[in-house]
């Protein structure tokens, strides 16, 4: 059975295709107009606390070097998983400590297809820890013999998480690895998404700014920012809110009588 959310989809799909046609004078009315659009509850986001996090990157330390550097980006950067997988080594600059996000990798049919980015924002610039400059420089050097191991069985696509033989790695093998990987240690499953979502809960309880959350994410609007991370937001204005009745303190201090 489809999602709800998929049945959406797939309205707006038809009814752009058949607008399209009456546009071009193919049909007379857009039938979709008169279906009603599918309703879809908002997916309840559910992320990892401080403990589960500090144990999730302490076991990271005893897998491939490959996951545990897709895995850490992914958090730390607050990529989507096609942006991920559509990295190559021209979009890291590791002496400016910044990743370049310019196309998408997707699996479509049967095969894996190099696309833009969802949208016009989602192409956009973003700082790295230098912790993370530090994985990528011991991660290109591992891939680097590897590919003068395989010689001419290397494919040379340059793009940053392959398979064995250098071609791009499908998006689905990250979600499959992260799913056996929290089964193997007793972990509440993690997505590639949910890595995104907790980026950028992270910055928010950091206190950055919602604009500047919602570029680094490559959200085409702020708004669109501040509707899935709405709880968070609340919990963060609760903790301001604290933050000033501190401040207030002295001057709820009633004066003593002379």
């Amino acid at each position: 059975t489809l999602s709800p959310r998929s049945r959406l989809h797939i309205h707006r799909l038809l009814h752009t295709i058949l607008e399209t046609a009456v546009q071009w004078e193919y049909l007379n009315a857009n039938p979709v107009s008169k279906v009603k659009a599918p309703k879809t509850e908002k997916a309840k986001i559910s992320i990892m606390n401080e403990d589960e996090l500090e144990r999730f990157i302490l076991l990271l330390n005893e897998e491939e070097l490959k996951w545990k550097v897709l895995s850490l980006l992914t958090l730390t950067a607050g990529l989507r998983i096609g942006e991920t997988m559509g990295l190559e080594w021209a979009h890291v600059d590791l002496a400016k400590q910044t990743i370049s996000i310019e196309q998408s990798s997707q699996y479509v049919g049967k095969k894996i297809i190099t696309k833009s980015t969802k949208n016009q924002s989602s192409e956009r610039l973003i700082s790295i820890p230098s912790s993370m400059i530090d994985l990528l420089k011991q991660y290109r050097a591992q891939q680097n013999a590897d590919r003068l191991l395989l010689g001419d069985k290397w494919n040379d696509t340059d793009r940053l998480f392959t398979a064995w033989n250098g071609l791009p790695m499908f998006p689905s093998s990250f979600n499959k690895w992260l799913t056996a990987f929290c089964k193997r240690n007793n972990l509440t499953k993690i997505t590639p998404h949910s890595l995104r979502h907790l980026s950028a809960t992270i910055l928010i309880n950091a206190g950055i700014s919602l604009k500047n959350i919602s570029a680094r994410l490559g959200h085409n609007r702020t708004s669109t920012t501040g509707d899935i991370y709405a709880h968070f937001l609340k919990s963060t204005d609760t903790i301001a809110a604290e933050k000033m009745d501190e401040i207030m303190k002295p001057a709820t201090k009633k004066k003593q009588p002379t």
